[in-house]
C-alpha cells in the first residue's frame, strides 16, 4: 500500500514529537550535567552514596 505525501509527512512530524516528548526532566537535567563536565567532576572512591554521612560535617549540629 502507498502512502500520500502528507501522510507520510505527518506520520513523520508525530513520530519525532513522540521521542522528544519521551525525555523526562530527569533525562534533560542529566544530559545537561554530563555536557558540561559536572557529572565526574569529583575526585573520591565511588562509594558517596553509600558513605555519605561519614563526608558530612556535623560540627554545626546541637
Amino acid at each position: 500500500m502507498q502512502k500520500e505525501s502528507a501522510e507520510l509527512i505527518a506520520l513523520a512530524i508525530d513520530e519525532l514529537f513522540v521521542k522528544k516528548v519521551s525525555v523526562t526532566e530527569g533525562q534533560g537535567a542529566y544530559q545537561l550535567m554530563q555536557q558540561s563536565g559536572f557529572i565526574g567532576c569529583m575526585e573520591g572512591d565511588g562509594t558517596l552514596s553509600e558513605n555519605y554521612k561519614s563526608y558530612l560535617d556535623w560540627g554545626d549540629k546541637v
